[in-house]
């Protein structure tokens, strides 16, 4: 009996052992699992949307409450769906779940992808687990199997506090160890884990800023701002103050359009939705959406005088060069980062003509 026991026990330790092994650990004598550096496992880090949303990792979207974030994940979440987000997986349409309620699901994740052109036979509804409230730590395995079961690239959660338990959020272990198993959870299936956070009153860095304990913006792996635009208060600006995997993008700015929606259903009553609509990228930077309103943005300034100058010089709808654009402003002292920051900022158009190419600015 005791051979046969030993025996057992030897073909589970060399199961483990085989498993492990299988993604390149291996299991030591001592216990411990060990994974020794091989250059065929290396792979690139691929994004759901490219410099700003990681797949396999932690992001972090941090907002005012009502700034537009939800709209911006209404509007990540629908290209998802359909194929068309600018990342590793243009092409193929894919699933996205939102857990949590801080916004009913029925009465505004629904409508607010709908509008935003989202196929909504890929979207998934987390709503509660084998605990209850969705918690990231005791439920990890099982959102672990339903995002591989269901083939979810994304999964938003909508207040990632509300999933933390009795976590304090902030004291850096405790955030630490109940953050632990989304990260494996995220490594294993590939998904995007997108979560949102409020900041808090402080001024100074982006990580200063995050409410809670500075482990939330030291685990996400992309960290994305979305704030009111600091020269156009009827547009949102969405710029990413912490990356570890690429180069910075560009700033991505929209304009938030109510819709009113009528269910397909007799007797439905409108519905009051919202949607993003003009989205582009802009040179836009993190220290400018952080920053109090600065000298530049005061008409004095020298970027104030580009954006007065070109507003006047392009109100009559006419296309112009923008070298013989650039060339008249700069020869007053204006630097040409300035002058094609300012264009951008008031929504100049532009086109490519010819080869070599040329460039043309016109007011739409």
């Amino acid at each position: 009996m005791a051979t046969s026991k030993r025996r057992n026990r030897t073909r589970e330790q060399k199961q483990q052992a085989d498993d492990a092994r299988s993604d390149g650990n291996v299991a030591h004598s001592s216990g411990l699992i060990v994974r020794h550096a091989d250059l065929t496992r290396a792979r690139p880090f691929r994004w759901a949307w490219r410099g700003r949303v990681l797949l396999s990792y932690i992001n972090l979207l941090v907002g005012e409450e009502g700034v537009g974030k939800g709209n911006l994940v209404a509007w990540i979440a629908a290209q998802l769906t359909l194929g068309e987000l600018d990342g590793d997986l243009k092409g193929q349409p894919r699933k996205v779940m939102i857990v949590g309620d801080e916004d009913d699901f029925d009465h505004v994740w629904v409508p607010r992808l709908h509008v935003a052109g989202a196929n909504l036979d890929n979207v998934v509804h987390l709503v509660s687990g084998p605990t209850g409230d969705i918690d990231v730590t005791s439920d990890a395995e099982a959102m672990r199997q339903l995002i591989a079961d269901e083939g979810v690239v994304l999964a938003y959660f909508d207040q990632l506090l509300d999933n933390l338990g009795m976590t304090d959020s902030w004291k850096d272990k405790d955030v630490r160890m109940a953050l632990a198993p989304l990260r494996h959870v995220a490594r294993q299936t590939n998904v995007a884990a997108l979560a949102t956070l409020h900041p808090n009153k402080r001024k100074g860095s982006f990580r200063e800023r995050v409410s809670g304990t500075p482990a939330f913006n030291a685990l996400s792996r992309s960290s994305l701002l979305v704030a009111t635009h600091p020269l156009d208060p009827d547009r949102v600006a969405v710029v990413r103050p912490k990356g570890n995997y690429s180069m910075e993008p560009p700033a991505f700015e929209f304009h938030i359009q109510q819709i009113m929606l009528t269910p397909p259903r007799e007797g439905a009553e409108p519905i009051v939705t919202s949607k993003i609509v003009d989205t582009r990228e802009s040179l836009l930077t993190k220290d400018e959406l952080l920053a109090p309103p600065p000298a530049r943005l005061q008409e004095d300034s020298k970027a104030g005088q580009a954006r007065k100058q070109l507003a006047e010089m392009f109100a009559d709808g006419q296309e112009r060069p923008a070298s013989e654009v650039i060339d008249q402003l700069t020869a007053q002292g204006i630097t040409e980062r300035t002058v094609t920051r300012a264009a951008t900022e008031i929504g100049l158009k532009r086109r490519q003509e010819g080869f070599p190419a040329k460039w043309y600015w016109k007011r739409p």
